[in-house]
């Protein structure tokens, strides 16, 4: 899974439509767009923001959704992927 379709799946399962969500968010539909395709990044202060906005729809806490996406940045799991090969080559 990527970023972008994990906060796919997340428009997908608690708002009508990704235009409902960007409506009740504030953030353009094409920026939106571009996150859930992964053409674009998206910034750590958009995810806090959509943190709390789904919290507030599903009680998940906000730090569980800021997991998910952020466990799937690129950079982060190739920091990842790095020291746990490194775990490995110790052993």
């Amino acid at each position: 899974m990527s970023m972008g379709s994990i906060l796919n799946q997340y428009i997908h399962d608690n708002c009508k439509s990704r235009r409902a969500f960007c409506g009740d968010i504030g953030f353009r539909e094409s920026t939106v767009s571009n996150w859930c395709n992964d053409r674009a990044t998206i910034p750590l202060s958009k995810i806090a923001i959509m943190a709390e906005y789904f919290h507030d729809l599903t009680g998940e806490p906000p730090n569980l959704f800021i997991f998910r996406i952020v466990m799937h940045e690129p950079t982060v799991r190739a920091v990842l992927s790095s020291f746990q090969q490194k775990q490995r080559d110790q052993k």
